[in-house]
């Protein structure tokens, strides 16, 4: 008999063990960590004029990924107007996360504004299949100097100079 309760009882803790929820992986604890992380993510995505400092790569505010290229535009956009971007996703859905959010655009190039350029069909993320944005330094006629990120070279900061009329262009997205 002591041997069948001994079998039982390693078998409740083998289950429990593989379970989890004798080390704190319980499904309330899971569920605990993903409400933390949604209210985050909601944190993160509200325009907090009150945080004066420059964030860091982990700080909140800046909710897009470390050295691509909407995460460099959201830089600027905090530096420059004072707010962060409210939506989220790829470079190729700003143009019209921003129209949805109220914001100006256009097709005309301007100083300070953020250029949008169009996903093109069947190349990778990293080759512009998702689209790209950058942050437009000067416009001079129709040459626009853009400032970008993860464009020459992965997680690298870089100038150029586009034409106004690239086929490639989606639009601007211009300060409320």
């Amino acid at each position: 008999m002591k041997r069948v309760l001994m079998r039982y009882i390693l078998i409740v803790v083998a289950v429990l063990l593989t379970q989890g929820s004798v080390w704190g992986k319980s499904k309330k604890h899971d569920d605990d960590k993903s409400k933390d992380a949604k209210q985050e993510n909601n944190d993160n995505k509200k325009n907090d004029k009150k945080h004066d400092e420059t964030p860091s790569k982990t700080a909140g505010g800046n909710h897009f990924i470390a050295g691509q290229c909407t995460w460099f535009v959201a830089e600027k956009v905090k530096e420059n107007w004072g707010i962060w971007i409210p939506w989220s996703g790829n470079a190729g859905t700003w143009y019209d996360h921003a129209k949805d959010a109220k914001f100006k655009v256009g097709s005309k190039p301007a100083k300070s504004s953020i250029i949008v350029f169009k996903p093109i069909p069947g190349k990778s993320p990293e080759r512009g299949g998702v689209g790209h944005v950058a942050w437009v330094k000067n416009v001079k006629g129709d040459q626009v100097s853009i400032e970008e990120m993860n464009f020459e070279k992965q997680n690298e900061r870089s100038v150029r100079m586009v034409s106004a009329h690239d086929d490639l262009i989606k639009g601007y997205i211009y300060e409320k």
